[in-house]
């Protein structure tokens, strides 16, 4: 769901703000009875923070991706609470979206027999919103589908700088 801040900031990108996905966090906090995920500004108990490595836009879904790693982790938790960040232009970087699990997975410590390294994606509608944009991370860890994507396009690069010469002394083609 929407934070507070995040439908005030929604809104500003639907009277044309351009509306930037900075990072996302994970946590194992759960939230108090009494208290509204709309009022939060942070996670109850963060752990991580994710670096963007992709979003695209799926109809009226903006498919953010990241990547969950236990490479730095030195203690395990359950990943209970996932916030999606934004930077907006009046109040600086805000949570935009949070959104809780009551079911959740345990992410392990580093130094066990198992690194992970996962894929992660957040679809969050998107309403009459003309510019979207996430900060991605370029020092991040390349994920399957994006070296797919990014080996597809050195391909058709490649493809499209051949020139072929013919030597007509000795018929060697020549790149």
């Amino acid at each position: 769901m929407l934070t507070k801040k995040g439908k005030a900031l929604q809104a500003k990108a639907v009277a044309g703000e351009l509306l930037t996905i900075t990072k996302m966090k994970l946590g194992s906090g759960t939230i108090p009875d009494g208290v509204s995920p709309e009022d939060l500004n942070d996670l109850i108990q963060p752990k991580q923070i994710l670096e963007l490595t992709a979003i695209e836009a799926k109809g009226t879904l903006a498919k953010i991706q990241s990547l969950i790693t236990n490479v730095d982790l030195s203690e395990g938790y359950y990943i209970r609470e996932c916030g999606v960040f934004a930077q907006d232009p009046d109040e600086g970087e805000i949570m935009y979206a949070i959104m809780t699990d009551t079911l959740p997975d345990f992410l392990p410590p580093i130094g066990g027999s198992v690194v992970i390294s996962e894929e992660f994606s957040i679809n969050i509608a998107m309403e009459n919103v003309a510019h979207i944009t996430a900060i991605i991370d370029p020092d991040g860890i390349v994920t399957v589908a994006n070296a797919r994507e990014i080996a597809a396009d050195a391909v058709d690069a490649h493809n499209a700088c051949l020139l072929y010469t013919s030597d007509a002394a000795d018929d060697r083609i020549s790149v």
